[in-house]
């Protein structure tokens, strides 16, 4: 299954420079007309590249350089002096790199660097004291590497800040609340940390901001009531993988430019809130929390959000019946993660409006009934997981419709009757389990048609019969085969060995 779906705690993505991606789509670059070409405005870009090799020690000699653009090579070494104290320089990214050692103190300090980009490096030791003045430096990109130690409060004196990433590193301690003081800051990630403590007040207070990622910390408290107030330019609220607790304000619906909202894997509790209001969310994740549904009615609300890729709900304690609301859905949707809630009731027939639907997840509930014949109209569906449930009946004829199947999992359930030789019209199928149902008949010898059936089959603890089929062996790609607690006969096909 697709790890970042289905797994309940979610993998570091280290060296995936995703916020600068994000940003610049939201925020494509302004280009304005070229300077004239002149000696004294030097710029030096070799980026994209495969230059390897330390950066040489005169870089940086020229009183006339201005910009330096490294990124996406195999550098390695430290930062030269001569280009660490060059008081020209406005611009140095050296992103996605492997250089490494100390970041030097006078780069932060420079009186005329505005843009300075380390991110996705190997550089090591804590961010470098910082001067009281305020250099004017927009850009502190700092993500992806091995610093440590704390962030300096100093930090706050940097009124010129936009963007500031320091996510994906070893900091500990508590945020400064020093932040605050960056009135117009843009993008603040500190995804990826060990930082630990309250969230400061005058972090939530920074008006500016459109892209708050704080996941994967160990920080605690509650988020405001009034967030959807003090933040009202938010476009991605990240703050997932820590301890808080409380209740999700339902002021967050009132930020209406809201893309991103991901809190999984917390304590919050009480009722989902309705987000209907959010016209542009593309994103809402708030598995692994202690959430209810109440009445369901947050699911119908979220029929407005006409931009929605992505829900996840799962591994909390959403309860009752799923409504027929859900056909109302975004017709981008292509997620939906409802796992481990103990939803009772059928699978809403009208699922099937679901399009764009790509990876369904619905396994770890008490639903009942028969898997719907509409699901053979999810034309577009790769991931179909349902196991450990209480479905019956027999597998619709249907699913043989999905061509681009890959893995389906039925386990678990009272499934009946004959496995349908339809199930050979889904030609992309890698993985597919059927095991711990009711299953009667032979092994129907359309299975082994696939040679995509690649990372196993499992038909065990079922009641079949007969003989194992002989185009056993054309499954040469196939892994893991599991056809054990069952009630075959007869000799195994010398085509195993194949």
């Amino acid at each position: 299954m697709d790890a970042n779906a289905s797994s309940g705690r979610p993998i570091n993505m280290r060296r995936m420079n995703h916020i600068d991606h994000r940003f610049k789509r939201l925020n494509p670059p302004q280009h304005s007309k070229p300077p004239p070409c002149i000696t004294t405005n030097l710029a030096a870009s070799l980026a994209t590249n495969s230059l390897t090799g330390n950066i040489p020690t005169t870089l940086g000699s020229s009183s006339s350089l201005r910009s330096v653009v490294l990124v996406n090579n195999s550098l390695t070494g430290h930062i030269p002096p001569l280009l660490a104290n060059s008081s020209s320089l406005q611009l140095l990214d050296l992103t996605n790199n492997r250089m490494s050692g100390e970041i030097p103190s006078a780069l932060p300090n420079s009186m005329s660097l505005q843009k300075l980009s380390l991110g996705m490096n190997n550089f090591v030791g804590s961010i470098p004291a910082l001067s009281n003045i305020g250099p004017p430096l927009q850009y502190l990109k700092l993500q992806s590497n091995n610093l440590s130690g704390t962030i300096p409060s100093s930090l706050g004196n940097f009124s010129s800040l936009r963007y500031l990433l320091l996510g994906d590193n070893n900091f500990q301690g508590r945020i400064p609340m020093s932040i605050g003081n960056i009135l117009y800051l843009r993008v603040l990630d500190l995804t990826y940390n060990s930082l630990s403590g309250t969230v400061p007040d005058t972090l939530y207070n920074i008006s500016s901001l459109a892209y708050l990622g704080m996941g994967m910390n160990i920080l605690v408290g509650e988020i405001p009531y009034n967030i959807g107030y003090t933040l009202p330019n938010i476009q991605t609220l990240i703050m997932q993988g820590n301890n808080f607790t409380g209740q999700i304000p339902i002021s967050i619906a009132n930020t209406t430019n809201l893309q991103v909202i991901n809190l999984r894997d917390n304590s919050f509790h009480g009722i989902v809130p309705s987000f209907g209001t959010l016209p542009s969310l593309v994103d809402l994740n708030l598995g692994w929390n202690q959430l209810q549904a109440g009445d369901w009615s947050f699911l119908s609300s979220l029929t407005n959000c006409t931009q929605l890729e992505k829900l996840r709900l799962d591994a909390n304690n959403l309860e009752g019946v799923l409504p027929n609301s859900i056909a109302g859905l975004s017709k981008s949707l292509e997620l939906l993660l409802l796992r481990s809630n103990r939803i009772s009731g059928t699978i809403p027939l009208e699922i099937q409006y679901l399009t764009s639907l790509r990876r369904l997840y619905m396994e770890r509930n008490l639903l009942t009934g028969n898997l719907p014949e509409s699901v053979g109209n999810l034309s577009n569906l790769f991931v179909l997981s349902l196991y450990q449930n209480k479905l019956s009946g027999s597998i619709p004829l249907s699913v043989g419709k999905l061509s681009q199947l890959s893995e389906l999992y039925l386990q678990e359930n009272n499934f009946s009757g004959p496995i349908p030789g339809a199930l050979a019209g889904c030609k992309k199928l890698e993985k597919l389990n059927l095991s711990c149902n009711s299953f009667d008949g032979t092994i129907p010898k359309e299975l082994f048609s696939l040679p995509s059936l690649s990372q196993g089959l499992d038909l065990s603890h079922n009641q079949l019969f007969g003989h194992i089929p002989p185009e056993i062996g054309s499954l040469k790609n196939l892994g893991p085969l599991n056809i054990s607690h069952n009630q075959l006969s007869g000799q195994i096909p010398p085509t195993l060995g194949q």
